[in-house]
């Protein structure tokens, strides 16, 4: 590798509801959800919400139009069908659609509003909603509705369970029931997946925090001691940049399907991988090593984009792009740890490690748009759909450039401080600064971390390498570290 000083590397890697007239009775202020599946060979699901008023003659309520985790604009009110509103005596109410995800009901000073709809959902591959009759997998942001008016209202889910179905997710479950789930509001339902069906169990304990892999579908041959091992040795490795595990009980799930990649929650993560990567694991083959490097990520953002989360997108805008010049750090920097903690964590070897490390280097050497987008500028353009022609030549990926640049970073701060400080010191500062009830931080605020680490001033170094197309300095960063 001739991109990077090799030794400075080693030591780096060393370190540290129903369509019945079924009506529940919420609390005064408690919105609640009935999920059912009448037909679920169909791929439909369908819901009933019990709205709270307030006495107010009108209620808006609106399907996001994207998903926590993915920055695009999905739209899953296109799967939305047959939405009825009526009082909970079954006086039908006039509901008018007022925008695309958005509709407003009259409520006839009825104290409470119950919406009738259905999902199609067949879209495992975006990991928004999908039924069959083995299971349902819910994100929350594709298929419950909300009221802004009462966005941070508690909330109940609970489903009409077919046989031998059970719930998994990383909310809790109501006391006494096995049929239903609780969340504090409307932002933890959508970032707490639910999976519903038949599913392999798999509890564990890390640090005194109960763990769980929920496997759909159930029976794939897999080695559950070395998942269990591997996963442990990188929940140790990540929790040590920042001192603690942010969560009272974390569920890892996962389907082995045709389906690929994951997304990030709250105290859980979704991750689609083949049956072979699973099975994999009693070989601890290339595929299932892919399913600890894919682990490795989403649990990485158990703090980054989870916890600490930049201004812009915190606090989530449902209905709108969520613009931040920041998303280099949510998906580069992740990136970038994800492989760094699975080498401390002894599950790949350092020479892999740089191997790979000198592999995107060179990848992004060759490519015309490093030289035209700055990583800042791609952040915000990640709302952006870059599959087209021309992607090549003018957009860079926030996730490899952004690793990249998070190297280099690491590097740098190396550099000035003469090991003393490194970017977990940045990390678990920004961590600790920028809470998740306080608000999200700005580029200028990791500049003013890294310089009060540092002793330096990092302004010049942002402009050139994170809102500049400088070339990324890898010998100058490195080479006296």
């Amino acid at each position: 590798m001739n991109l990077v000083h090799v030794s400075a590397l080693l030591a780096l890697v060393a370190s540290c509801g129903s369509l019945s007239a079924r009506v529940p009775t919420p609390r005064s202020e408690e919105v609640l959800y009935h999920v059912s599946f009448p037909a679920p060979q169909t791929q439909h699901v369908s819901i009933s919400t019990v709205f709270p008023t307030g006495g107010r003659d009108e209620l808006v309520v609106s399907l996001p139009t994207w998903r926590p985790g993915r920055y695009h604009i999905l739209n899953p009110a296109g799967t939305l069908r047959g939405f009825t509103a009526r009082t909970p005596d079954g006086t039908q109410l006039q509901a008018r659609k007022t925008a695309v995800s958005t509709w407003a009901i009259t409520t006839l000073g009825a104290p409470r509003v119950v919406i009738d709809y259905t999902i199609y959902a067949n879209s495992l591959g975006d990991r928004t909603r999908h039924v069959d009759p083995t299971h349902a997998f819910l994100s929350g942001s594709s298929v419950f509705l909300y009221s802004d008016r009462l966005r941070s209202a508690p909330l109940t889910v609970e489903v009409d369970l077919p046989t031998g179905w059970d719930i998994a997710t990383g909310l809790e479950r109501v006391p006494g029931r096995e049929d239903a789930v609780a969340a504090p509001n409307y932002d933890v339902l959508v970032d707490s997946p639910l999976e519903i069906g038949l599913h392999d169990r798999v509890t564990f304990t890390v640090a005194d925090t109960p763990h769980e892999f929920i496997y759909w579908p159930p029976g794939i041959e897999r080695d559950d001691e070395r998942i269990i091992e591997d996963a442990t040795k990188i929940i140790e490795a990540q929790r040590a940049i920042f001192g603690r595990l942010p969560y009272e009980r974390y569920v890892f799930l996962v389907h082995g399907s045709e389906a690929r990649g994951g997304t990030e929650h709250l105290n859980s993560t979704i991750m689609q991988t083949s049956r072979a990567a699973l099975e994999g694991s009693r070989e601890n083959d290339d595929a299932y090593k892919g399913f600890l490097s894919l682990l490795a990520h989403e649990f990485f953002h158990t703090w980054n984009v989870k916890q600490l989360r930049p201004a812009g997108i915190h606090p989530y805008d449902y209905q709108h792009e969520n613009l931040s010049d920041m998303l280099w750090v949510c998906e580069g920097t992740t990136s970038y740890y994800a492989a760094l903690t699975r080498t401390r964590a002894e599950l790949t070897k350092p020479d892999k490690y740089l191997e790979g490390l000198g592999k995107a280097a060179a990848g992004l050497l060759r490519s015309p748009a490093t030289a035209v987008q700055s990583v800042a500028e791609a952040s915000r353009d990640a709302w952006i759909d870059a599959r087209n022609a021309d992607s090549a030549n003018s957009s860079v990926d926030i996730y490899g450039k952004g690793s990249l640049v998070s190297f280099c970073l690491d590097m740098e701060v190396r550099k000035r401080t003469e090991n003393r400080v490194s970017l977990d010191d940045v990390m678990r500062t920004m961590f600790e600064r920028f809470p998740l009830d306080g608000p999200g931080y700005r580029r200028q605020d990791m500049v003013a971390v890294l310089d009060e680490l540092t002793g330096t001033e990092f302004s010049g170094w942002f402009a050139s390498y994170v809102t500049g197309t400088d070339k990324l300095p890898y010998r100058e960063s490195v080479g006296a570290v």
